[in-house]
């Protein structure tokens, strides 16, 4: 009777064993399939494909950061958002913080005309004759762009939460537009240099609309970051500007 018993309540064990340990296979040769696949698309991928193939989660967070910031500009369509501060933003740092969504939005532009959306549409040549720390400094644009982003949040937030000088708000923002304004500076001369003479091209349209494109797309960019510093100068020029008490939402 002992033995009958070890026996029935056995086999259901070794077959949940069995399942397991054929379902940790089959995800290991997931894995594994997963894996080769990848490694093909990379062999097969010209060298913008692979400099972009950690982009898909800088840009959505980039995405989120822009989103979280115009909640702040346009407290009306993120009313939840807008009353967790102390402060409610003023209409000075308001006007400020428009001056700064053209920057997002070129900023936005740029990372887009790389990808399939843009210049990758194009079949390039699998190698270029960029160095490996070249590669990596052009891989690593949206991860940069994404640090910057997040300081200007982070100062509009500071307006929300202290009563914080518009002097100080408005110079953080234009280092901040600044500074993002730098992180362009060295891919452009690599997508310029090594990416767009290699755009397959026989009557030379793309080559020409992408050679055009990215030399007036820095003047646009200098443009709106001239409009923010001047936005932030008007404020800083006006002592009753300089500061604002709101008081607190109870």
């Amino acid at each position: 009777m002992l033995f009958v018993c070890n026996t029935n309540f056995s086999a259901p064990v070794e077959q949940t064993n069995f399942w397991l340990t054929g379902k940790r296979e089959i995800n290991h040769a997931d894995s594994v399939l997963e894996t080769i696949d990848r490694v093909i698309r990379w062999l097969k991928g010209s060298e913008l494909d692979l400099i972009q193939h950690g982009w898909p989660r800088s840009t959505r967070s980039m995405a989120d950061i822009t989103a979280q910031i115009f909640g702040l500009i346009y407290p009306t369509t993120a009313p939840k958002d807008a009353r967790k501060y102390p402060y409610p933003i003023s209409n000075a740092v308001i006007h400020l913080g428009k001056s700064i969504l053209p920057i997002l939005k070129l900023s936005r532009i740029f990372i887009n005309k790389l990808t399939k959306r843009g210049m990758n549409t194009n079949r390039l040549p699998l190698f270029t004759r960029m160095r490996t720390d070249q590669l990596v400094s052009l891989a690593g644009l949206p991860g940069e762009l994404g640090k910057v982003l997040s300081d200007i949040l982070s100062c509009l937030q500071g307006a929300c939460t202290t009563a914080r000088s518009l002097a100080t708000i408005g110079s953080t923002l234009t280092r901040l537009a600044r500074k993002l304004q730098e992180c362009f500076e060295y891919p452009l001369v690599l997508i310029t240099e090594y990416f767009i003479p290699l755009i397959p091209d026989p009557d030379d349209q793309d080559r020409n609309y992408f050679t055009s494109w990215f030399a007036t797309w820095p003047t646009e960019l200098e443009l709106a970051v001239c409009n923010l510093t001047n936005a932030a100068q008007i404020f800083n020029q006006n002592p009753r500007n300089l500061r604002f008490s709101i008081p607190r939402i109870a």
